[in-house]
């Protein structure tokens, strides 16, 4: 069944986080009907969100001191890389294929699945509320600004799109104005797939990549901040987005749907 939605609404999801098998899941109803969505989720219990791994001191990843300026960080699940094949046609419902998609701008086209960053914004706060409470200490939500500053037609999808349905989410289902303000921009048009971590150093060196808005210095002074991403790999967008905010702001939240450092996943 194709839903439709506009932008400006916010359509009747309904998410809760279940057991099943032994594992934790987010499922949900869509205007109270049954949707087919099942975002595995990981499980917080010896986990560290800063490397995306089990606690082990063993663990190589070099991810954690990237996040070190964030006062907290959660992520829902494990992002598979892959393609996902024919999403025009198609209803794919893990959290791997929802990211995936939502990185383009479906909302825009009309596009059947455009409510997936309802769907992405549910899940962060549905489990926020059974495994973050402190994301709800948030007075604004940032969303990372995944897209270059003068790229139109990218600026609603990933992050952004993420954010402004979890801010909807925030004053609808807690009756709390947390809005949604594009305090970052990317200032500098970089590539970094493909790059090893000692390619990303150089690239990120100076600190220039991304920008802080001087209009929201009085805003966010002194305020709590959710910062919002779609996915987190080796940190580097991240840290950037950390320091360019930092000494503007009370303490941050990061939080985003997915995170890919799998390979210390079962140690």
């Amino acid at each position: 069944m194709a839903h439709f939605f506009e932008r400006d609404d916010l359509p009747g999801v309904s998410g809760k986080i279940i057991e099943e098998h032994g594992s934790e899941y987010y499922r949900c109803e869509i205007d109270g009907q049954e949707y087919p969505v099942k975002y595995e989720l990981i499980r917080p219990s010896g986990f560290d969100y800063r490397t995306g791994a089990k606690q082990n001191p063993q663990s190589t990843s070099t991810r954690s001191p990237r996040l070190v300026k964030a006062d907290y960080v959660q992520q829902l699940g494990y992002y598979e890389p892959g393609y996902t094949k024919d999403f025009c046609t198609m209803t794919p419902s893990d959290l791997s294929s929802h990211i995936r998609l939502n990185k383009n701008n479906l909302e825009k086209s009309g596009h059947p699945l455009n409510l997936i960053p309802n769907l992405l914004a549910d899940a962060l706060y549905q489990r926020a509320k059974k495994y973050f409470p402190k994301l709800f200490d948030a007075d604004i939500i940032v969303p990372v600004p995944n897209y270059y500053k003068l790229d139109k037609e990218s600026q609603e999808t990933k992050a952004v799109s993420i954010a402004k349905h979890l801010s909807k989410i925030f004053l609808k289902d807690e009756k709390k104005d947390v809005p949604c303000e594009m305090v970052l921009s990317k200032v500098k048009d970089v590539t970094t797939k493909g790059k090893t971590n000692q390619e990303k150093e150089e690239i990120y060196k100076n600190h220039d990549v991304f920008g802080f808005n001087s209009e929201f210095t009085d805003i966010v002074r002194g305020k709590n901040i959710a910062l919002i991403d779609d996915i987190t790999t080796s940190g580097f967008v991240a840290r950037e987005c950390l320091v360019a905010l930092k000494n503007h702001v009370n303490k941050i939240y990061f939080y985003c749907p997915g995170t890919t450092e799998k390979k210390w996943r079962r140690w």
